[in-house]
């Protein structure tokens, strides 16, 4: 079993050395084609970008142990750029207003989805008793009387429940938990509420 592990380890850092190699052979060959002429740089980009993309695809899956995916039209659709998001990512210039609509195009393909935590990374949260003490800290740091659960914007009593997420800032377990099964973050400063 420790061979068998060790074995799809060295391939997996095989198939990650190969990825860096290709990547970099790659961008090496877009940056002097930029140079010459951009239309070929374009050209080229059009066509080795997405095919990077799937390769850097396939060996992330490969070390984690998953089969790669096959080829689908839907994927190869979202790694295929325009010509003018190319044109401006191989841009040697600032970016100005003008811009501004293409980066927002172009950032709306690399958006994160927003992913909810698990019911076990909740529960792993600690819930904490409010004390007279607790409200007496939130008071001398803040000036405010009751520390409130900005989501049901109710005030948290003395001996209620608050779930207290990493960025320390306290709800109402029931409140709180219902946000983070959509967004695994703070829902006030955004901090990354799971570990």
């Amino acid at each position: 079993m420790a061979s068998m592990d060790s074995a799809t380890q060295q391939s997996g850092t095989a198939a990650a050395i190969l990825c860096l190699g290709v990547h970099a052979i790659v961008f090496w060959l877009l940056r002097v084609m930029a140079l010459t002429s951009h239309i070929l740089a374009v050209a080229f980009a059009a066509v080795s970008l997405p095919l990077c993309l799937k390769l850097t695809y396939d060996v992330v899956a490969i070390c984690m142990d998953d089969e790669p995916p096959s080829s689908a039209r839907g994927e190869r659709q979202q790694l295929l750029l325009s010509r003018a998001h190319l044109q401006l990512l191989l841009t040697d210039r600032d970016f100005d207003s003008n811009d501004y609509e293409q980066l927002l195009q172009l950032d709306e393909h690399n958006v994160a989805k927003s992913h909810g935590a698990s019911e076990g990374d909740i529960d792993r949260l600690p819930v904490v008793t409010v004390t007279e003490t607790m409200l007496q800290g939130h008071k001398e740091a803040t000036g405010s009387d009751a520390i409130q659960c900005s989501i049901c914007l109710e005030d948290l009593a003395v001996g209620a429940l608050a779930r207290m997420v990493p960025c320390f800032h306290r709800f109402h377990p029931e409140c709180i938990d219902l946000w983070l099964f959509e967004k695994a973050e703070c829902p006030i400063c955004k901090f990354p509420a799971i570990g």
